[in-house]
């Protein structure tokens, strides 16, 4: 029985290779993806603590566990980030910059 989600072998071809072939650029896939993954999250925290700043600086506390309320908020903020760069990437390309880099990693 075959797995589907391991690709068929083509003969000739190291699929550990192609997975981390260089891009044009010389940034290997494998690279460029967690590029893609870190930025959001990056960017998730990041906002996520400019929130909590704004909020100690005009005195909002919240009413549950502190590191509750930041784990939440980075999770929400940082998938809204890459969903809204991915969904706007599709009619604009350049955006992918703003996920790290312009273009998904092929494999």
């Amino acid at each position: 029985m075959t797995d589907p989600m391991i690709p068929p072998a083509v003969p000739g071809v190291d699929v550990a290779t192609l997975a981390h072939a260089a891009l044009p650029d010389g940034i290997s896939p494998f690279v460029v993806s967690q590029i893609r993954t870190a930025v959001p999250l990056a960017a998730g925290a990041a906002l996520t603590w400019a929130e909590h700043e704004l909020a100690r600086r005009y005195g909002w506390a919240p009413t549950v566990d502190s590191s509750t309320v930041t784990a939440a908020a980075t999770f929400a903020v940082s998938y809204g980030y890459y969903f809204v760069v991915r969904s706007l990437e599709k009619w604009k390309p350049a955006l992918g910059w703003a996920l790290g880099y312009p273009s998904q990693p092929t494999y």
